[in-house]
């Protein structure tokens, strides 16, 4: 045989270093594919200025399915390179390329900015390597100036969520500018590192779903400067998911064919990521198709993977006993096993054989051993092997465990492999779970319709009363009652689907079915407590308040150390003006939820304002202060108590404190100044009116309060001009502010 179509690998060399060295003889064609693609961007490097003149996408794309060993490889290319030049008398390009650590965007905060981490990443590694040190001070300027320039354009064009029209276009001219920016900081990088290309390394970017188009739309934009090659690693089926979802979600075009949609798609990643700059990564699989003779060594004689694996097809695994050259189901199975396993990483597949060489064929002597060895050993074996009872089997397990995205998963290999309508009716119910569980209820809605459509005599109410669920949570309460409505057709006893529909009537302000629908629900389960607080909420809002308490009490009697049913009836009470009822009230929330800032704010507001008893008031509020880690509007509370109590310098004290903490706090400036003017020190009242003018200039009050004061102050000098002239103002003001309000 030809000895260029021979592999042999030996699983006794499971170490790092051996493992790494084999998978490497694995993608020469890879590496020699690299190699040109590299000299080809240095020899092809413009050098100009703006960058408008010299866009270009030179993104190299290292292509792999999971566990291909696409990191591996990443990690290798500048030892491949070094390795492969080393005493070369032909040009050697690689001297003229720097290579900065991978960058794995699945590490990305929630508000961090893929292009913020890749500047970070090469100002670091100047630092790190003191190629700052030896700059000139000119030097110095001009670089720290170009980082500064992208600095403060990634700031405009990142950070500004809520925008105006005029805005959109400013941070369009922004994000042009950072890119002429971007540019100029790795030109002037490649200047201070003496080389010709920057190469980044970004790997798995595919995986990173939330950050992922963003890390996309940063290659395309800023990325493109012909200083830099950014190598990327991932599986081009994954990257298509991500930009497909992400333009489904921003073309609000519903008779976009979902064909032309994906040609889009297809389209954005040809531009970043061109064709002849892709790099498929060879699995052991792809190179037995190309009719490579794949030996594994360690055993009495080297063995090929159909000397290691034949006994299977003597083992009752995938069904019946057949030969697995058939194309029955079980031959086709075994074959897909086969594909599966030889296009799992090297390394995991040498491990594995070296560990399980002495078993009886290596375990796999089942699915279920199959399994565990997946998850001992990283391994994919099972894909498109499973039966639809096993991945149903799995699906709910998971389901059960909160597992939903894994769970999600199997029941969607479990739909393609669902023939039969109520094999389907299953699935899509479970996938309408999973979604009202991560509160994706569009999804949700979609696929228990889905399930429905599959048995047209549905008898399950379960599916409607989920589905008007979904409805009701996304406000779509008009089709929750029909769905809630069929449920209750189906089961009259589906008290969980009479208490929705009387929420669904309540968000339509349809009071009286709201109030038949939680009645009946209440009849049904008479220990369910929300249906009473939902009846008293109904009846609260309609002023009938002693009905309301008399549901408030039933919902008291299912759970008495409900704390927040204790407040409600003390708000009616308070309403009613009963107080000693609603103090009562007050204190046993409190008593049932001591740790909780609110009630003692509740119980503070009613000591204030109804009762007038500032000094309980004051102490309720201190409470509740200490609880609530410092809130400055409670210690506002605070001082406005000591006001009333006539306490004036502790008033000060107290607002002195919040803008200690807050210099700019709202209507703490305007309470110094009312103290100061009780105590009749006008110049310092003035001052903090003033202030507060300056901080709340839209709080009518303040004009009102300052006015009065000059009022004063022209009694005693009415011939004061200058007095006059600023109640006049004041007066305009106070007159436009009142207008205002009442147009």
């Amino acid at each position: 045989m030809d000895e260029n179509k021979k592999i042999v690998l030996n699983i006794e060399n499971i170490d790092t270093k051996e493992i790494t060295e084999q998978e490497q003889l694995l993608q020469e064609d890879a590496y020699r594919d690299l190699r040109a693609l590299l000299k080809e961007d240095v020899k092809n490097r413009p050098d100009k200025e703006d960058i408008i003149e010299q866009r270009t996408h030179n993104t190299i794309f290292i292509n792999g399915k999971r566990g291909s060993g696409k990191t591996q490889f990443l990690l290798s290319i500048e030892k491949h390179l070094k390795k492969y030049y080393k005493g070369a008398k032909k040009e050697n390009f690689y001297k003229k390329l720097y290579f900065f650590r991978p960058i794995d965007p699945t590490l990305l905060h929630k508000n961090e900015s893929f292009l913020t981490i890749v500047i970070a990443k090469v100002l670091n590694n100047l630092e790190m390597h003191g190629k700052l040190t030896n700059l000139t001070t000119k030097q110095k300027k001009k670089f720290y100036k170009n980082l500064n320039n992208v600095a403060e354009a990634i700031d405009g064009v990142f950070n500004n969520k809520d925008k105006t029209a005029l805005e959109v276009i400013a941070q369009d001219q922004t994000s042009l500018k950072l890119e002429q920016y971007t540019h100029a900081f790795f030109k002037n990088v490649a200047g201070i590192l003496k080389k010709k290309k920057l190469i980044l390394l970004i790997d798995d970017v595919d995986m990173a779903f939330e950050k992922g188009f963003e890390v996309l739309e940063v290659i395309r934009k800023y990325l493109s400067t012909p200083y830099v090659t950014p190598i990327v690693t991932g599986n081009i089926e994954l990257y298509e998911t991500i930009v497909n979802d992400n333009f489904s979600k921003k073309i609000n075009d519903k008779n976009l064919e979902k064909e032309m949609l994906e040609r889009i798609s297809i389209d954005y990643l040809i531009k970043i990521f061109p064709t002849n700059k892709r790099i498929k990564l060879k699995s052991l699989y792809t190179l037995k198709q190309e009719k490579y003779e794949i030996y594994f060594k360690g055993y009495k004689k080297n063995l090929t993977i159909e000397d290691l694996l034949k006994k299977i097809c003597n083992k009752n695994i995938f069904g019946q006993e057949m030969s697995c050259n058939s194309e029955s189901e079980r031959g086709l199975q075994y074959k897909k096993f086969q594909k599966n396993l030889l296009e799992n990483q090297l390394r995991r597949l040498v491990q594995f054989f070296h560990a399980k060489k002495n078993e009886k064929l290596f375990g796999l002597e089942s699915i279920s051993q199959m399994k565990m060895i997946e998850k001992d050993f990283f391994l994919d074996l099972l894909t498109e092997v499973e039966s639809f009872e096993t991945l149903i089997k799995d699906g709910e397990s998971l389901l059960i465990n909160e597992n939903y995205k894994q769970a999600k998963l199997f029941f969607l290999k479990a739909l393609r492999k669902a023939i039969k309508d109520e094999q389907k009716e299953k699935v899509y119910n479970y996938l309408g779970n999973i979604a009202k569980a991560l509160n994706e209820y569009k999804d949700a809605i979609k696929a228990y319709k889905k399930s429905i459509e599959y048995n047209f005599d549905y008898s399950n109410d379960d599916v409607y009363t989920n589905l008007g669920y979904s409805y009701l949570a996304d406000k779509e309460n008009r089709k929750a009652i029909e769905a809630y409505s069929q449920a209750v057709d189906i089961n009259p006893n589906n008290d969980i689907a009479y208490y929705f529909l009387g929420r669904s009537h309540f968000n339509l302000k349809e009071y009286d079915k709201a109030i038949k629908a939680y009645t009946t629900s209440s009849e049904l389960n008479p220990q369910d407590e929300y249906v009473y607080k939902e009846l008293a909420s109904i009846y609260t809002y309609r002023q009938e308040y002693q009905k309301a308490i008399e549901y408030y009490e039933k919902a008291l009697e299912i759970n008495s150390q409900d704390a927040s049913i204790h407040t409600k009836i003390a708000n009616i009470y308070k309403i009613k003006k009963d107080y000693i009822e609603a103090e009562n009230y007050y204190k046993q929330a409190i008593e049932l939820d001591s740790e909780n800032p609110s009630k003692y704010y509740d119980l503070g507001e009613f000591y204030y304002v109804n009762l007038e008893k500032y000094d309980e008031a004051k102490k309720a509020y201190e409470q509740a202060y200490i609880l609530s880690s410092n809130d400055l509007s409670i210690l506002r509370k605070i001082g406005n108590s000591y006001y009333m109590m006539q306490e004036y310098d502790n008033a000060i004290n107290v607002y002195n404190q919040i803008l200690e903490i807050d210099p700019k706090y709202p209507i703490i400036n305007h309470n110094l100044g009312h103290t100061y003017n009780v105590l009749e020190n006008y110049t310092l009242a003035i001052k903090y009116f003033l202030r507060e003018i300056e901080i709340s200039p839209a709080y009518e009050n303040t004009y009102i309060a300052l006015k009065n004061i000059y009022l004063k102050q022209l009694e005693l000098n009415p011939e004061n001009q200058e007095l006059k002239e600023k109640i006049e103002e004041l007066e305009k003001k106070i007159k436009e502010m009142s207008k205002d309000v009442t147009e």
